[in-house]
C-alpha cells in the first residue's frame, strides 16, 4: 500500500489506511502526515481530518486540531467530534470550548464524559455553581468515576485550579470513535 501513494500522492484511499495504520499504532506524527494527504472530494476526508485532528491534538498541536475538527463539524455535527472540538479550545483556553461541550451534551446527555469536560471546563473559568450541575450530572451518569467526583468535590469548595497541579490541568477526555454512518441514516430517515 506505501508504494501506490507513493507512486500517485493524490490517491487518497492509502493515505487514509496508512493514516489509520499508524494511528491504531499510536505514531500520531506519521498518521497525521498520511492522513493530512486525503483529499477533499474523497469519502473519507471528514473521517481522516476527525482522525487527524486527534493526531494534532495527541502531538500538542492543539490549534491545528481545532482546525481540523472545525472542518468535520461543519459537514457532519457528530456529538463526538463537538466534544474533541472542545477539548482543543480548552488546551487552547477558549471560551468557545464550553459551547462545544454543550453541543455535544444536546446531541447526547446520556454520555458522562461531554459532562465532565463542560464541568471541567466552566471549573478551570472560575464558574463553580455552573461546574457544580456538570459535574454532578457526569457522576449522576457513572458514580465510579473518582475524578469527576474529586473535582465536583473542589468545584463545591470553590478551589480554583493550581497551575502546575496534575490533578488539575489536561483533564479533558476525547471521544476516539467516529460514526458518520448513523449520522447519515438519521439524516435519511428524517428526510433532510
Amino acid at each position: 500500500m506505501p508504494g501506490a501513494a507513493r507512486l500517485d500522492g493524490h490517491y487518497s484511499q492509502p493515505c487514509f489506511q496508512l493514516g489509520k495504520i499508524y494511528w491504531d499504532k499510536k505514531d500520531y506524527k506519521i498518521a497525521a502526515g498520511w492522513l493530512a494527504r486525503v483529499a477533499p472530494s474523497t469519502p473519507h476526508y471528514l473521517e481522516a481530518q476527525f482522525f487527524l485532528g486527534l493526531c494534532r491534538y495527541n502531538t500538542g498541536d492543539f490549534a491545528e486540531a481545532e482546525k481540523s475538527f472545525q472542518i468535520v463539524v461543519a459537514s457532519m455535527p457528530l456529538n463526538e467530534v463537538f466534544n474533541d472540538l472542545g477539548a482543543a479550545q480548552s488546551r487552547l483556553k477558549e471560551p468557545d470550548a464550553s459551547d462545544s461541550f454543550r453541543k455535544a451534551i444536546d446531541g447526547d446527555s446520556a454520555d458522562p464524559d461531554y459532562h465532565f469536560n463542560l464541568g471541567y471546563a466552566l471549573w478551570r473559568a472560575g464558574n463553580f455553581t455552573a461546574a457544580i450541575e456538570s459535574l454532578r450530572a457526569a457522576v449522576a451518569r457513572n458514580p465510579n468515576d473518582a475524578e469527576a467526583t474529586t473535582l465536583l468535590g473542589r468545584a463545591l469548595r470553590q478551589q480554583a485550579p493550581r497551575p502546575g497541579d496534575p490533578k488539575s490541568e489536561s483533564r479533558e477526555r476525547l471521544k476516539l470513535n467516529y460514526d458518520e454512518a448513523a449520522y447519515r441514516q438519521l439524516q435519511a430517515e428524517l428526510g433532510k
